[in-house]
């Protein structure tokens, strides 16, 4: 006989993302019902400088030079905006809806 342990949470249950520093393992957490967090992720840590996310490649010929792209950054504020529309009041959802975590996968 085979056993398989899974997860699910509810949209609900999910209050933000935490991003973690590796060098000084400082924490931010930016909730997700804060629709402002989401535009507040940073690049950099506030405690070492040292970089979160890559900033994606800006030809040295734009006019946007000074002010780089971070394409982890924009797919997070996705997910935290899609998160806060699945936890507000909703009316066209009449299922249950939940997140399967695989912790079987981890690491994989």
């Amino acid at each position: 006989m085979t056993s398989e342990a899974k997860t699910f949470i509810q949209p609900q249950d999910l209050s933000g993302i935490e991003v973690e520093c590796q060098r000084c393992h400082v924490t931010i957490f930016y909730p997700v019902a804060a629709a402002e967090k989401g535009i507040e992720i940073i690049s950099r840590c506030s405690h070492c400088h040292a970089d979160l996310f890559d900033a994606a490649p800006v030809p040295a010929s734009s006019p946007y030079i000074h002010h780089p792209s971070y394409p982890a950054i924009n797919d997070l504020q996705k997910i935290a905006a899609g998160l806060r529309s699945m936890i507000s009041e909703r009316t066209d959802i009449h299922a249950n809806v939940r997140f399967r975590i695989d912790a079987e996968l981890r690491g994989k």
